[in-house]
């Protein structure tokens, strides 16, 4: 039995509570005896913790239980206990300093009415909510503003800050909007049509932990999760699909459609599943800065790319031990000092390739494996850039159905034509062409410190 304790770390004491994640039931002790909760009379109250009925709660889904609410969660030093019951919310509740706040289950339904903040967080600390359920009591899946103030949990400038398996489920705006949090902590939730943006993480610093992200492909919004300013945050273990497939953005695309969408800060993506998103499942864009995407589980749509890269301030991008399916990547203008694309799996690439932009510097791409659905005339893209500050390193890979490994085009205005610093050597090609070729360039270009060689080149016939 795996238990993740809620309030009281110490199981042998009264007043313990902790979440059963093998059966999805909270436990407490009472008596002595760790006991499952689902055994308790449903007024019963787990030792410890203030019953928001005792104080008048209805949770019966037409009382406006606001007042009550704001009574009970609004103080210091509680532990505030919601037992199963629809508790309708018209106006933001703020939150006190040093409080757990605990559902009975995800059958503990919170229903918010308020067009502006649901609860308020403000320069507080030492907060957790657990196993409940939140959602929108308008929802409405066509409901969209780019430039939303709702907040279901708005969190500004505290700090130890916990979300323990709660329900996101029907939710205009943002989930959770975090603004400069230190040690937050999202873990074991489940949102689903859960926000224009579920998350946004603004100068915060935490982990987003064994979630799932899910959306119709008829509801209206832009992205899963949003980083901006100087944060720096894990997310790991997360489960997503569809992000942003019903959006009616009317933003430059790339602004919306990501499932991950890291603008600000530092950000390490590891053991993550993402599927199906709009545009792409990841990008390291803006202000980002030495982010890493390992060992994640990615599949885009036919003809979009699985990642792009844009940041401008990089020091160093490390893309490694990934699986990519059906979509190539984007390595865009500005895309930082040094960009790593090593050991990664690209699987079934369907009408895309992967494309490097005209103003990033030193690329290296080693050690992947890329299979096209369909022979391609080549497998990498980049425009000749005519000047000395590039460095792009290609070797050691397998390609397979592409009849080029690079082709490096003239950008519009860039005179003379010269490609600097190619190093494309080791890799193995396997193509229907009779011809294959390493760098792909027009006539009129010329090579100056460039070097292809031990590259081998392995000819097969359609359907071998």
């Amino acid at each position: 039995m795996a238990i993740i304790p809620t309030q009281n770390k110490y199981p042998d004491r009264a007043g313990y509570l902790g979440l059963d994640t093998d059966r999805n039931v909270l436990v407490c002790m009472s008596d002595g005896i760790l006991q499952d909760m689902t055994n308790y009379t449903p007024n019963s109250t787990p030792e410890g913790l203030v019953n928001v009925k005792d104080f008048g709660a209805k949770g019966d889904g037409v009382t406006d239980d606001t007042a009550v609410f704001q009574q009970c969660l609004g103080q210091d030093n509680v532990n505030i206990y919601i037992p199963n019951g629809t508790y309708f919310l018209s106006d933001s509740i703020s939150i006190g300093n040093n409080i757990n706040i605990l559902g009975e289950s995800w059958n503990t339904i919170i229903l918010f009415q308020n067009s502006g903040r649901g609860f308020k967080v403000n320069y507080k600390s030492r907060i957790k909510f657990c196993n409940f359920t939140i959602s929108s009591f308008n929802f409405d899946k066509s409901w969209r503003d780019d430039y939303t103030y709702k907040r279901m949990f708005a969190l500004d400038n505290g700090s130890d800050i916990e979300f323990n398996h709660i329900n996101f489920e029907n939710i205009n705006g943002y989930a959770i909007y975090a603004y400069h949090v230190n040690n937050l902590t999202i873990q074991n939730c489940n949102f689903y049509n859960g926000g224009t943006s579920y998350v946004m993480i603004y100068g915060t610093t935490g982990r987003f932990m064994h979630n799932k992200m899910y959306a119709d492909i008829d509801f209206d919004n832009s992205r899963f999760i949003r980083q901006i300013g100087d944060s720096n945050m894990l997310y790991f273990d997360n489960e997503s699909e569809n992000c942003g497939i019903g959006s009616t953005s009317t933003q430059p695309e790339g602004t919306f459609g990501l499932t991950y969408m890291i603008t600000g800060g530092r950000a390490i993506l590891d053991s993550n599943v993402d599927r199906n998103p709009l545009i792409a499942n990841f990008g390291f864009a803006g202000d980002a800065y030495d982010c890493k995407a390992v060992n994640n589980d990615f599949t885009s749509r036919p003809g979009y790319h699985c990642f792009w890269i844009e940041s401008g301030i990089s020091k160093q991008h490390i893309i490694s031990n990934n699986t990519f399916h059906t979509g190539g990547f984007g390595i865009g203008d500005n895309a930082g000092t040094n960009v790593i694309v090593s050991n990664n799996l690209f699987l079934d690439v369907d009408n895309d390739y992967l494309a490097f932009g005209g103003k990033c510097k030193t690329v290296t791409f080693t050690n992947n494996s890329v299979t096209f659905l369909t022979e391609q005339d080549f497998a990498m893209s980049m425009p000749n850039k005519n000047t000395t500050d590039v460095q792009v390193i290609i070797s050691n890979n397998r390609f397979f159905n592409a009849k080029a490994i690079i082709r490096v085009y003239n950008m519009s205005g860039v005179t003379p034509n010269i490609i600097y610093n190619h190093l494309v050597t080791n890799n193995i090609i396997i193509s229907t062409s009779t011809v294959p070729i390493g760098i792909r360039h027009a006539g009129s270009t010329t090579l100056e410190n460039c070097i292809e060689n031990n590259n081998i080149f392995v000819q097969h016939t359609v359907g071998e």
